[in-house]
C-alpha cells in the first residue's frame, strides 16, 4: 500500500487546509451523486434497498418539497443580484453610474 506521505511533505499547518479542500469536494460530489440518483430514480449499487427506500420516501414528502422550492427561490434571488448586463460592467455598478448621470 502507497502512502501519501511517502511522495508528498507537507507542512503540518497545511492539514487543515487540505482537510476541508477534499471535504468540500466530497461533499459537492456526494451532493452531485444523490441528485443524479433522484433524477433517475435508481439506486447505485453501495446504497442498501432499505435505505434507498427511505430516501425516496423523503424526497416525495411535503417537507422536502417545501425545503426544495424555498431553496429554488434563494437561488434564484443570488444569481440575479449579480447579473451581467452584456459589459464587463455589473448591475449594481451600473445602476450606481446611471444614478450619478441622471441626478
Amino acid at each position: 500500500m502507497y502512502s501519501f506521505q511517502a511522495f508528498f511533505r507537507l507542512q503540518r499547518s497545511d492539514e487543515g487546509k487540505i482537510y476541508e479542500s477534499w471535504r468540500q469536494r466530497a461533499a459537492k460530489r456526494l451532493r452531485e451523486l444523490f441528485h443524479e440518483i433522484q433524477k433517475k430514480g435508481t439506486p447505485h449499487s453501495w446504497i442498501p434497498k432499505d435505505i434507498f427506500a427511505r430516501l425516496v420516501e423523503f424526497w416525495r414528502s411535503e417537507n422536502f418539497k417545501k425545503l426544495q422550492h424555498t431553496n429554488k427561490k434563494n437561488w434564484a434571488f443570488e444569481t440575479s443580484g449579480s447579473l451581467n448586463i452584456g459589459r464587463s460592467t455589473t448591475y449594481p455598478a451600473t445602476r450606481e453610474r446611471m444614478a450619478i448621470e441622471l441626478g
